[in-house]
């Protein structure tokens, strides 16, 4: 299967092969990070989640194609945009700004296309802390080895946080 685990050598971009512990950072403009940093700023940051898209499944009933449609999704909401601008150069997705509401521009990068969150997930997943487990879950639903409504609501419950 195209989306199976494999090293994170195969799921890069060719500008990235040279990234790793201790192998360098990528660039763009005045952003440069490595993935142990992007991991981080993930794990603080980011969304992982799978969603059910109510219009476009209610559309597949009127269309007598039955059964739901999941949206898949990860992604950063952050203010320094060069960073996100360099995820979108390396991993593809979408960056867009988002409203400030009296606080600070912000910029959200986000994935959709299940080849694009593998890749990303498996790139960072070694440095990831917080949403190693998420990440687990969304690999093991785009490898189709839970189904989706399971996957969305292990993901639900992964996001909900006791503090003590």
């Amino acid at each position: 299967h195209r989306l199976a685990p494999r090293p994170v050598e195969h799921l890069l971009p060719p500008h990235l092969l040279q990234l790793g512990p201790g192998r360098g950072a990528f660039s763009s403009g005045r952003s440069n990070v490595s993935l142990e940093y992007i991991a981080g700023l993930f794990d603080g940051e980011g969304t992982i989640g799978i969603y059910l898209n109510k219009g476009a499944t209610d559309a597949r009933y009127r269309s007598g194609k039955r059964g739901p449609c999941w949206t898949r999704s990860a992604g950063i909401l952050a203010c320094w945009r060069p960073t996100l601008e360099s995820l979108h150069v390396s991993f593809g997705g979408t960056l867009r700004r988002t409203k400030a509401d009296g606080h600070k521009q912000k910029w959200h990068w986000s994935l959709g296309a299940k080849a694009d969150i593998a890749a990303f997930l498996n790139a960072v997943r070694p440095y990831l802390v917080e949403k190693k487990e998420q990440a687990d879950v969304m690999l093991a639903a785009l490898r189709g080895e839970i189904p989706e409504k399971e996957a969305a609501v292990k993901l639900k419950k992964l996001k909900r946080v006791q503090f003590e």
